[in-house]
Parts: C-alpha cells; structure tokens; sequence
C-alpha cells in the first residue's frame, strides 16, 4: 500500500500566553487536502523523544436530519513509546499501528491530531519524524486485481474444477475483443529469445529506451 498524500504540520508546543517554558506537551496536525474523507488503516512514524502518544480524528457523521456533522473522537489514547522517558530506549525506534491499536474505528476522518507527552526535563524538543497514514484497503480493489477466466491456463481450470461445456479461455478472450491467449503467448516467446540474442551480442544496448545522453531524439519517436 501507497501512503495517503496529507500535509503534516510542524509541532506546536504548549505555552502560556507569551511566556517560554518547557511544558512537555505539543500537537501535530494531519490534514487531507486531496480527499474528502478517509478511512485509516494504519499509521507509521519514526519517534523523536516523545513518551507518550494521544491521536484525535476529527469524523464526519450525518444526523437525522440529513445535516453533516463534525467530532472529534479519541483513535489512541497515553500510548507509549518510551519505556522510560528519562532513557533514551525507545526514543527514535520505528513504530506501526494496526487497528488493533485503535480505541474506535477510523472511519470518514478529515483530519488528525498527534498529541505528544515528554515529561521528562532531559530533552529539550521532541517530535515525530516521517509520519505516514495508509488508508484501509477496499474489498472492491483486492477483487478486481483478481486474475479473469480465460487468461488462467488449462491446469488452473481443472484444479478449480470447471465444466468441460465452459467456453474456451481463447473463445473468452475474443469475446472481450482481446487477441488468443496461447499466440500471444507465441508472440511473447519470439520477443524474449530476440531480446536474450541482442543483449549477448551487445550487452550495452538497452531495449525499449530511446534517450541519448539524458535527452530522447525526436527522429527516433513515432506516434500510432
């Protein structure tokens, strides 16, 4: 799984008024500008010296009335990531969490806050470093990624046990408006063995790239 793109705010630490003081508390901001809403299905980060870890998401709920609402509800609450925050175990480990972890279910959040705990006066600052949130993988795109009828071969459709009056992955494939498995498997075949013949007798030569010198000659490009 691919990351969501979010935009990750820098660490804001708890203060009073216009006073500076080491208060041991800062918030994280995780935004999604570029989708509505999401639903996590984990998180990674690198710990910078912080001891304790709360997570807020903000949810979109619908009311009765048809109206959409907005709540912040409680995703990890006093975790730790620190055995002891006076140490330094634990204090730039890489973390996971699963949903497993998870006080409810992330689901339509808009947005995340990181709330940092380090009590202890030995370090100064304290982060978090190369925060990542994947959303929770879809039913719908683990079934489409499935591997269609007609392109399994002939061992594969015995094992699943298919009838003999099932058509021919050849007379499936046609249909579709694709050409037949086993000559373009032939056309394949010629390819590979003309490729492995131009590699031994000119193993600098890189198929399929038509830069020189970084640039790519125009001559050399053609549209169908």
């Amino acid at each position: 799984m691919n990351p969501l793109s979010c935009t990750v705010k820098q660490p804001q630490f708890l203060s009073i008024g216009e006073t500076v003081f080491h208060s041991g508390c800062a918030v994280i901001e995780v935004l999604f500008p570029n989708y509505g809403n999401v639903n996590i299905g984990k998180i990674m980060f690198v710990n910078n010296y912080t001891a304790f870890l709360n997570i807020k998401i903000k949810v979109q709920e619908n009311t009765s009335e048809g109206h959409k609402s907005f709540k912040w509800k409680t995703l990890l609450n006093k975790h730790q990531l620190m055995k002891n925050p006076h140490c330094e175990t634990g204090s730039q480990d890489y973390y996971t969490l699963l949903p497993a972890d998870f006080k409810c279910k992330p689901h339509n959040v808009c947005a995340m806050r990181f709330i940092l705990f380090q009590p202890s006066p030995n370090w100064k600052t304290f982060s978090l470093e190369e925060i990542y949130v994947f959303q929770k993988p879809n039913s719908r795109s683990e079934a489409s990624s499935a591997v269609p009828h007609w392109l399994k071969s002939p061992r594969d459709e015995l094992r699943i046990g298919s009838s003999k009056n099932d058509p021919k992955p050849s007379d499936e494939a046609r249909l579709c408006g694709l050409p037949d498995p086993e000559d373009l498997s032939l056309h394949l075949q010629q390819m590979w063995m003309l490729t492995d013949k131009v590699e031994d007798s000119a193993p600098n030569v890189r198929l399929g790239r038509f830069d020189v010198d970084g640039c790519y000659e125009i001559n050399l490009l053609s549209y169908s």
